[in-house]
This record gives C-alpha cells, structure tokens and sequence, in this order.
C-alpha cells in the first residue's frame, strides 16, 4: 500500500521530532528512573523500528523480488500479481508472465487485459495460435466497455489474423470490429491490406484513404501511395 510507504514519511519526522523535544521540555522529569525508563523506551522503540526497516530492505532486490515476496503475504494479492507478471514479461519470462496472469483470470476481480497481456506474452514466444485465442478473449470480455484501452487487444488480434489467417476470414473479422471502433486507424489500414491481399484494388484504396485520414503517418501514407501508384506493398 503505496500510503504507509517510508519516503511520504521523511519531511514530516522533521516536525514529529520537534514537537517530541519540545513536549520533553514542557514536561519537566524530576525522576531519574522515570527519565531512565524513557530513555531505555525510546532506544528500544528507535532499534525496533530501524530493525524492522532493515528486514524489509532485504525483500527487495528489483522489483520482481519485492512482488514475489509481497504476493505471498497479501490478503488480496491481484494487484501486486499483476504488476508481477507485467514485471516478468519485460524480463521475457514470458511462461511465469502468463502463469499468473491465468490466475488472475479466475479472481472476482478479472479484467480484460489480463488476457490481453496473455495474448501479447503468447505473441513474444512465437505461440501464434494460443496468441489469438487470449486476444479473441480479451475482445469478447471489453465489449461492455466503452474505448478506451480496448483499441490494443482488436489492433493486436487484426494485426497477427493479417499474417496468420486466411485473408477472407480477417476481412469479415475486422468488418465487425470496425462497427464497434469505427474511427480505428490500424484496423482500417489491416483491412486495406487484406483487401490487396484479395486483389480488391478499389476496396483496399477506399480503407487506405480512411486510415490515413485517422492517422496521417508514415505507415499509412506508405501503404495509400503505393496503392495510388499501383505499386507492390512489402509487408513488414
């Protein structure tokens, strides 16, 4: 919980120690075992807190020692399991990745991009097929949800359906995707690349038009000028 973290702590203990002087000095002692056990008090407070410090120093090592050691003592571990298997798949341990980003998909509190993730950590290992099943998850699961982040899992599954399947079952597919995200830039652009790929001049040049006119850079502009011109297009 990022609101008991010890750095929202340094300025604050300049005040929290002034005010300690300045009570011990309202509060004259005239005891000497009383001043005595105040003293023995706050040693033993200041070791056992700095002990305590010191422990939870050695939980960390980078970040994924940190959330491994913390999901296991978490009541609710999702969020910190999350930020682990993000954390693993940057580090291309793409099976751990995916292993805990499964779990996650079985907690109350589940959401798409899990399997979005899943789908992108398939992706890096070369495991198309296994790929596209996670985005077609991820897809069926944001279609209550309104934009936002959902561009990335339908980009995502339109861009390997382009190079993985058949071109006639992408082109229906990213039809019916665009009736739901109809200003997409990348899926227009994928469905004037399937339409080339079905020899549909006409039809990929009208897409290419539209996807430049979403987004005008360097991809699009490449792909509408060699259709204006009639040229080849080298797919990347």
């Amino acid at each position: 919980d990022a609101t008991v973290a010890d750095r929202w702590f340094y300025l604050p203990i300049v005040g929290l120690l002034g005010v300690g002087v300045v009570g011990a000095q309202t509060f004259e002692v005239k005891s000497n075992i009383l001043k005595n056990i105040g003293v023995f008090l706050l040693i033993v407070i200041i070791i056992a807190l700095s002990s305590r410090t010191i422990i939870r120093n050695f939980d960390w090592r980078d970040t994924i020692t940190l959330f491994t050691h913390d999901v296991k003592l978490a009541k609710d571990p999702y969020d910190l399991e999350y930020g682990l298997a993000v954390e693993l798949g940057k580090r291309e341990r793409y099976d751990e990745a995916i292993a805990h980003l499964i779990n996650l998909t079985r907690s109350p509190r589940h959401i798409w991009p899990n399997w979005y993730y899943i789908g992108l950590f398939y992706e890096k290992k070369g495991d198309v097929e296994n790929a596209k099943k996670a985005l077609a998850r991820a897809v069926e699961e944001s279609k209550n949800i309104d934009r936002g982040p959902i561009d990335l899992a339908y980009e995502k599954l339109a861009i390997l359906m382009l190079y993985h399947d058949e071109p006639k079952e992408t082109k229906q597919w990213v039809k019916e995707a665009l009736q739901r995200l109809p200003e997409n830039p990348k899926l227009w652009l994928v469905l004037s690349l399937t339409e080339y790929k079905l020899k549909n001049g006409q039809e990929a040049l009208i897409a290419a038009r539209r996807a430049y006119n979403l987004l005008p850079d360097e991809e699009s502009y490449y792909i509408l000028s060699q259709l204006e011109q009639n040229l080849p297009i080298e797919f990347k």
